[in-house]
């Protein structure tokens, strides 16, 4: 048996029809994979963007949070400085007392504890 050009060309047409079929159903499974990432890559940008916005809340916060922590050192500070004034005063006021005591023991000649 032998085949003419026909026969041949008749052959090739099918081997390409074959060949042009498997290659596109290939595409299609491509095609319907990438779509598949796609969505899952939309999926997980949804999911960062969530993650994101929760992250500014929190540095919000935070930056609240640290601008209260400042103003109550600012305080803590402003009463300490009071504090060391006071207690300054008070020590300078007990050396007066301490003095006039002193000095009322010479003039009454008498001796307190």
């Amino acid at each position: 048996m032998t085949l003419t050009k026909d026969d041949l060309k008749s052959i090739g047409d099918i081997v390409d029809r074959k060949i042009d079929n498997k290659i596109d159903g290939f595409a299609r499974v491509m095609a319907d994979n990438f779509v598949k990432i796609d969505e899952r890559f939309e999926q997980m940008d949804k999911r960062f963007d969530s993650v994101e916005f929760k992250i500014g809340l929190m540095q919000t916060d935070i930056r609240a949070i640290r601008a209260e922590i400042d103003k109550l050192n600012r305080k803590l500070d402003a009463i300490e400085k009071m504090v060391n004034e006071d207690t300054i005063l008070a020590f300078k006021e007990i050396e007066k007392v301490k003095k006039r005591v002193s000095y009322l023991e010479k003039v009454l000649k008498v001796k307190t504890a």
